[in-house]
């Protein structure tokens, strides 16, 4: 009498717990690195489980106009929806002075900061 030592072929049942393993663990993976990588970096970041727990401070935006008046600018009317993760200080400047070409200048106010920032704004033409 000889004694077999083949294995039994895999059932099809085992082969769907191992696909449904991999998948079940691919899906974790996808919802666990993203937002471990985004904790790495600045916050607030978009999908690192920070939400509304970094706050960046808005600043106040000012018009230096050509008769030296200060006129404030209301940002709700140029920005839909204040987030985080944008970064406005590069870009409002620029499209404040599209929106007002006859402002000389632009102040910033930032809460957090004492100073004043001055942008100046390319003169119109007379």
């Amino acid at each position: 009498m000889s004694v077999s030592t083949d294995s039994p072929p895999a059932s099809p049942r085992s082969w769907r717990h191992t696909v449904s393993a991999l998948a079940l663990v691919g899906i974790l993976l996808a919802q666990i690195v993203p937002p471990t990588v985004q904790l790495l970096k600045p916050k607030p970041q978009r999908f690192g489980w920070q939400m509304f727990s970094a706050f960046n401070p808005i600043p106040r935006y000012e018009l230096i106009m050509p008769d030296g008046q200060i006129v404030p600018v209301d940002l709700h009317q140029h920005v839909g929806a204040w987030r985080n993760e944008a970064d406005y200080a590069r870009y409002l400047p620029a499209h404040l002075q599209r929106v007002y070409p006859q402002a000389r200048g632009i102040r910033v106010r930032w809460p957090d900061r004492p100073e004043v920032e001055v942008i100046p704004c390319n003169p119109s033409p007379p």
